[in-house]
């Protein structure tokens, strides 16, 4: 009877072991066991609100890396869907504190309607939430060190632009008749970002404000590589030859008005960048036959936000407001 008893009870313990009564258990979770805890590694449940736990089996959890190849339709290099099954409805997700960070493509492809990212996280990799086109609310800790690819609709650039702040961030994505832009709200402040021109000009004014609303910077389509990291001129058929940004915008980020795969328009010649704008990204200007430039002055860029040696001249010269032009391959 003492045997059948004690078997009995490691039944019991095993069974609890296999499936804790949580929302952390193996039932709805794959996770894999490192030196400091678990590693989640995929989602197998069905709620639309999803709680991601700091522990399961009493071991914390430290961090959500995927496992999970790109669906067939997207598949390329070392793309991954995210750790919820590709095409599930939307979803909320809410991290619970002492988990450390969000792996590369954690919830890449995932339609999340909006995530709470708890301040024990300290770093999120590339891709991480990237092409979740339904989000419309982020709650994250301040310092983080984000990449342009993390989130959609420009929000890394809005975030490193206010110092990395932590809080609330919504965004409500809207069009007029000529520009696609993101109103993205914290802080009882909203602010616009445009991301796409959907006009049929050849020379263009992108404006500061738009529907009432102050726009403070532009962001680029940014891919999975150099055919797919496209302008906000995307797809846009007209040669563009002169652009012009109005007073009042804070910075241009990566890729900004780069051309790739569906923009093979490299015809803008003259560009006006007014004192507003204090910092230009990554390829903004990439690839394009610009020859002639007016620009504010101190304004922070990488050696490859503008081409033809542009932005070594520029430093060299003091970082100089005025108009600078391209003749016989040299800046004067």
């Amino acid at each position: 009877m003492k045997n059948i008893s004690f078997c009995f009870i490691l039944i019991f313990i095993n069974s609890w072991t296999l499936f804790p009564q949580n929302q952390g258990n193996n039932a709805i979770w794959d996770f894999e066991i490192v030196n400091d805890g678990l590693i989640i590694t995929n989602y197998k449940g069905n709620d639309t609100n999803i709680i991601i736990p700091n522990s399961i089996n009493g071991l914390p959890v430290i961090g959500i890396e995927t496992r999970n190849p790109a669906d067939e339709t997207w598949a390329g290099g070392d793309l991954r869907n995210g750790i919820i099954p590709y095409g599930r409805n939307e979803v909320t997700i809410t991290l619970q504190s002492g988990i450390q960070y969000i792996g590369d493509f954690a919830f890449h492809f995932n339609r999340i309607r909006s995530v709470v990212i708890p301040d024990s996280v300290v770093s999120i990799g590339d891709y991480a939430f990237y092409l979740g086109r339904e989000i419309e609310s982020i709650t994250i800790p301040g310092g983080l060190n984000l990449t342009g690819g993390v989130f959609d609709y420009g929000f890394v650039g809005l975030y490193n632009h206010l110092g990395r702040l932590r809080g609330t961030y919504t965004v409500n994505v809207s069009e007029n008749d000529q520009w696609v832009y993101y109103a993205w709200s914290f802080n009882n402040r909203t602010m616009a970002i445009i991301g796409r021109y959907k006009g049929n000009d050849a020379v263009v004014t992108v404006p500061s404000n738009i529907n009432g609303i102050p726009v403070i910077g532009i962001v680029g389509f940014i891919g999975f590589g150099a055919g797919a990291r496209e302008g906000i001129f995307m797809g846009f058929d007209i040669p563009i030859t002169n652009l012009s940004l109005q007073e009042g915008i804070k910075y241009i980020d990566d890729y900004s008005f780069a051309i790739g795969y569906y923009n093979q328009n490299n015809n803008l010649l003259s560009i006006v960048i007014p004192n507003s704008v204090i910092s230009i990204g990554s390829r903004a200007f990439g690839n394009l036959n610009i020859v002639q430039i007016t620009i504010g002055e101190q304004i922070d860029m990488q050696n490859d936000s503008i081409g033809n040696g542009f932005v070594a001249f520029y430093i060299n010269n003091g970082r100089k407001a005025g108009t600078y032009e391209y003749i016989n391959g040299t800046w004067r």
